[in-house]
């Protein structure tokens, strides 16, 4: 356990000193609160939205799909940047096991994802204020809810992008991943499997608002978990059995 604070320590002073991370946070909280609904005026838009559950609900389909990128490429980064930088190599004289640095930059990207997703729906609730949404309600209440629970299942699911940039050992592979994961589940929701598509699952929940069937959500919300789950394993495998 000490050796896990320690490491996480390390991973968090590194995170909080570079800029990309810093950039990064910055994006997405502005991107989804502030310049997403400005970019969206019609009346389908976040703003134009007539009360707080569907400016919640709108906002939180744009975080299902932006958020793969946002999200992903943070994790990219915290895996990848050992290799890029040519720090890997003084990762192997450190007397803290390789797993257990691994399983430090897991640790750190679940807890800035969820501080971020709360940053950002601060940030949303403040945007949101001076459009005059009227009460906020349990509806409104359950719909915050869903949006924080769709960011969260959103970096969840780009644990997978973790792992191709353990096994590739750069930034371009695992960016790729990312593209590709976008693209083919876009042409698998397409052709009718819709939720049932882990990487797309968190759009589908929050397109619907929550009128999708809770037993359909559960399982399709369940599958995305498992496959974050499973990559979250398997990096550490990687990083277990890495050699220079």
């Amino acid at each position: 356990m000490n050796a896990l604070v320690t490491a996480l320590g390390v991973e968090w002073s590194k995170f909080r000193h570079a800029r990309f991370g810093q950039l990064a946070t910055l994006g997405i909280i502005l991107v989804t609160a502030v310049i997403s609904p400005l970019m969206n005026m019609g009346d389908a838009s976040t703003l134009s939205a007539g009360d707080w559950a569907r400016y919640f609900d709108l906002t939180a389909g744009t975080v299902a799909t932006g958020g793969l990128f946002g999200f992903g490429l943070v994790a990219v980064w915290l895996f990848a940047r050992e290799f890029a930088d040519g720090t890997i190599a003084g990762l192997f004289g450190l007397p803290v096991r390789l797993s257990t640095v691994a399983l430090a930059k897991l640790v750190m990207f679940v807890l800035w994802a969820s501080a971020t997703t709360l940053a950002m729906t601060l940030a949303l609730v403040l945007a949101g204020l001076p459009f005059g949404r009227g009460p906020f309600g349990p509806e409104a209440t359950m719909a915050l809810g869903r949006l924080v629970a769709v960011s969260l299942l959103t970096a969840w699911l780009t644990l997978p992008f973790a792992l191709v940039a353990s096994l590739s050992r750069d930034y371009l592979g695992p960016i790729g991943a990312i593209l590709l994961a976008v693209i083919v589940s876009s042409v698998l929701a397409d052709g009718g499997l819709g939720g049932w598509v882990p990487f797309a699952a968190p759009g589908y929940w929050a397109a619907a608002g929550g009128s999708a069937d809770p037993t359909a959500t559960i399982l399709q919300v369940s599958g995305s978990l498992v496959l974050g789950l499973i990559c979250a394993a398997l990096t550490l495998r990687a990083w277990r059995r890495l050699e220079i």
